[in-house]
C-alpha cells in the first residue's frame, strides 16, 4: 500500500522538514506527533475549551539526541515472555542439540 503524501511538517526543535501522511492532523514520516488541549500550568496555551488544541511534530533525530542527553526519559514495561515464546525457545534449543 502506497503512502499518500499530504504536505510537509516541521520539527518544533530543529525546524527540519518531514513528510506528513495524515489526511487530518499530523503523522510525520521520521518523527513523532503530539496533541495538547492545553495545560493548567501553561501561561501560553490553556484555552479552557474542548475544541482548541496545538499539534506538535518532533523529528526522530531530535528525540534521539534529547534521550541521549537525558532531556527525554524513556520508560518501557518489563518484557514478558509468553508461554508460546518459551516453547519456541525450548524447541530451538532441542533442535540445535539434536
Amino acid at each position: 500500500m502506497a503512502l499518500k503524501v499530504q504536505e510537509e511538517c516541521r520539527c518544533i526543535k530543529c525546524n527540519g522538514t518531514m513528510i506528513n501522511i495524515a489526511e487530518i492532523g499530523l503523522q510525520p514520516i521520521g518523527g513523532l506527533a503530539f496533541v495538547t488541549h492545553g495545560h493548567y500550568g501553561s501561561t501560553y496555551f490553556d484555552p479552557m475549551d474542548a475544541q482548541s488544541y496545538l499539534e506538535i511534530a518532533l523529528c526522530d533525530d531530535c528525540v534521539r539526541d534529547a534521550e541521549r542527553t537525558g532531556i527525554i526519559h524513556r520508560e518501557e514495561p518489563p518484557r514478558k515472555i509468553t508461554s508460546f515464546l518459551k516453547k519456541q525457545r525450548v524447541r530451538r534449543k532441542w533442535e540445535r542439540s539434536a
